[in-house]
């Protein structure tokens, strides 16, 4: 059974048994099961002036014991009103979350024309990081057919085996 989820817009098409496709709009929402940073929750709510400009995917902050919030750094809630941080201040947020968890990843991609570093940040799940070189690998074969000579039976296995970034 195929299962089709379209991101961004909270729509599941299951195929029925035997009858067409239905399209089903799934609320999206935490897991409830998931503790939650009380605290830096109220700040979030407190900052956002209406409620239609967060969503139930971001309107909360999971608690954890091993991962900071950008409290840590900022001093107080990313996105508070009057806090401009710095990119060195946010590159070294990025940092201590790659080293809280092996969920994240911190690339540095180079220099701005100001000499400034320049970061990009992986954030999946920890198996997906640990082969990030080989994912890369079987991308770059798929952004060129004629590596897997336009075969397409190789390109679905590739497209199974992968995951877009």
């Amino acid at each position: 059974m195929k299962i089709h989820w379209c991101f961004g817009l909270g729509l599941l098409t299951v195929p029925l048994f035997g009858q067409p496709s239905a399209t089903v709009q799934l609320k999206p929402g935490r897991d409830a099961s998931q503790a939650v940073d009380e605290e830096y929750t109220k700040k979030i709510r407190e900052y956002t002036t209406e409620p239609f400009f967060n969503s139930p995917l971001t309107d909360y902050l999971p608690a954890s014991k091993t991962v900071p919030t950008p409290k840590a750094v900022l001093g107080d809630v990313a996105g508070a009103p009057g806090i401009l941080p710095y990119s060195t201040d946010v590159y070294k947020y990025m940092r201590m979350l790659e080293k809280a968890s092996g969920r994240v990843k911190v690339f540095s991609i180079g220099r701005s024309e100001e000499g400034r570093e320049m970061i990009a940040v992986a954030v999946a799940s920890e198996k997906l990081i640990a082969n990030l070189d080989a994912n890369r690998e079987r991308l770059a074969k798929l952004s060129d057919p004629r590596t897997i000579k336009l075969d397409d039976g190789e390109a679905e296995k590739l497209v199974a085996a992968s995951a877009p970034i």
